[in-house]
């Protein structure tokens, strides 16, 4: 958007592994006069320690985020505890652009930030309602959601999805889950859509994981080896399988990336995902 090279943190303090550290710091700084830090709800309190040790006195820093997303995996709310400190000026941004002021997914966002009751079309009547959130009311097993139901009906909500907006199943829709592990977690659900929406692509199972041609796929680390450069969270969609040189061929949005069966230790279906790792994202369906 603005032109200029973006990095991570990490790559942007040189994070050295043999030293378990960052090599910039206030002995070598880094050279810059304004830096732009986006997601800035996400920083925790040791890596913003380590980036503004790093920042030189010429430089101004600006952060850029939102305390009402997820905080930090990492100790500590650093942008949400700056802003309370109320010792550096702020803007807060209060026109809404992304959708209709009218929106349902708006509406409900406030609703959920305030503590209130969301409010959801009602669907239960027989009647196509068009709206853009909608809530799916799932029955109890043993005193739990139901997750039988839920991935039996994944499937056929996709379809639905699909039909009624003409949309690419594997490319428009994100399915989120609040777990990484366990029977709800993400890897559970992406077994369920890979066999619903690509059941017959040329397959490979490498080191437990099953990929197939057409699949989704998500970085989970930054990987900078020559050829390689994928940032974690980047979305990549599997072109073709080559057997003989032992690697998986990934569009990641254009760049094409010939990804070794030795790497895919940090390769996953990405059907589904955290909800975590799409912080940041934007997605035609969730």
């Amino acid at each position: 958007v603005t032109g200029q090279e973006s990095q991570t943190i990490h790559k942007l303090l040189e994070w050295d592994p043999e030293e378990n550290g960052f090599l910039r710091n206030r002995k070598w700084p880094l050279r810059c006069s304004l830096l732009v830090v986006d997601e800035a709800s996400m920083l925790d309190v040791q890596l913003a320690n380590s980036l503004m040790d790093a920042v030189p006195d010429s430089c101004s820093v600006v952060f850029v985020g939102d305390v009402d997303q997820l905080p930090s995996v990492g100790p500590g709310m650093v942008l949400r505890d700056l802003i309370g400190s109320k010792v550096i000026n702020v803007t807060r941004l209060e026109t809404i652009f992304r959708q209709a002021e009218d929106s349902l997914i708006i509406r409900n966002a406030h609703k959920i930030r305030n503590g209130e009751m969301p409010v959801f079309p009602d669907v239960h009547k027989g009647r196509d309602v068009d709206a853009d959130s909608y809530f799916m009311d799932v029955p109890l097993k043993d005193g739990k959601a139901d997750l039988d139901y839920i991935k039996s009906t994944l499937p056929r909500l996709v379809e639905r999805i699909v039909a009624k907006l003409g949309i690419d199943p594997i490319r428009d829709i994100q399915v989120l889950t609040p777990m990484r592990v366990g029977p709800a977690g993400f890897p559970e659900f992406n077994k369920v859509l890979q066999v619903a929406l690509n059941p017959s692509g040329k397959e490979q199972l490498v080191k437990g994981q099953k990929f197939r041609v057409g699949d989704r796929v998500m970085q989970l680390v930054n990987n900078y080896k020559p050829g390689m450069c994928i940032s974690n969270g980047d979305i990549g969609f599997i072109q073709d399988i080559d057997d003989d040189a032992r690697e998986i061929v990934i569009d990641f949005y254009g760049r094409i990336v010939r990804y070794p069966f030795a790497d895919t230790n940090s390769l996953v279906l990405a059907y589904a995902a955290t909800i975590h790792k799409s912080q940041g994202s934007e997605y035609s369906v969730v």
